[in-house]
């Protein structure tokens, strides 16, 4: 095969690589709203750490620990890998100048994916309690993820359609996180609605978002206008991930 064919060759296969992705991805957005979001750069190279199956992400300042996460795209489609946002929210989250006094405080973290926040968080500080929480499907990667770095986080099934059903609709939590959950806007009014069932009001939202298109902010527009205060707090360059606040007004 000559150069300009093996060239050529490698692109056709590149083109077809992203290809399979978004179609895995389409396919698995129906049931897996979990914390993720759709791709679209043309640039290959990223994508093969979502092929990898264990990632190893280091938090924290002083102290640090290494968290273990076992991940599976095969399996779990855009569930199951580790996302931007969450590294950037748990930096924030923990690191020296923007520490949020966590000590006991009971967390919730909505659709949790592999868990790195909570169980971050369970490891590097003194919450009274943390909640993982997924769908379904991705629950069982949740919660060995959970197992194999020891960490004390409890995991359970919370569904944005009737969040009202869960066993934690009414119990009160001093903070509520999400990570990549802001990507799907038929997504945008169940999450709103399950914000508004859990959130009470002295909750503290910490939510990190990838905006990758005009409608994305349309959920933070609509979080606003049914009542709850929106402050971005920091926008990282190198991920071009947002971190805001929320808190009824």
């Amino acid at each position: 095969m000559g150069l300009q064919s093996t060239r050529l060759f490698s692109n056709v296969m590149h083109l077809s690589t992203i290809a399979l992705i978004l179609l895995s991805i389409d396919n698995s957005m129906a049931t897996v709203p979990s914390s993720a979001l759709v791709l679209y750069t043309t640039d290959t190279a990223p994508l093969a750490r979502f092929r990898e199956t264990t990632r190893r992400v280091t938090v924290g300042s002083d102290p640090q620990v290494t968290v273990t996460l076992e991940q599976s795209w095969d399996e779990y489609g855009v569930a199951g890998v580790l996302w931007d946002s969450a590294t950037v929210l748990v930096d924030y989250l923990l690191k020296s100048e923007s520490a949020v006094d966590l000590n006991g405080k009971s967390i919730l973290e909505l659709g949790s994916g592999l868990g790195l926040p909570s169980i971050a968080l369970s490891l590097l500080s003194s919450p009274s309690r943390i909640v993982a929480s997924e769908q379904p499907l991705g629950l069982p990667l949740l919660q060995r993820n959970v197992e194999v770095n020891r960490a004390n986080v409890e995991t359970l099934v919370l569904d944005w359609a009737d969040p009202s059903s869960s066993s934690i609709s009414s119990t009160h939590f001093d903070v509520i996180l999400g990570a990549d959950l802001v990507y799907k806007e038929e997504a945008f009014e169940p999450l709103i609605n399950t914000i508004e069932t859990l959130a009470a009001p002295d909750t503290v939202i910490y939510f990190a978002s990838r905006i990758r298109y005009p409608k994305d902010r349309k959920f933070y527009r609509n979080l606003a206008a049914r009542g709850f205060r929106v402050n971005r707090l920091l926008y990282d360059k190198e991920t071009d991930v947002y971190v805001y606040k929320m808190q009824r007004e």
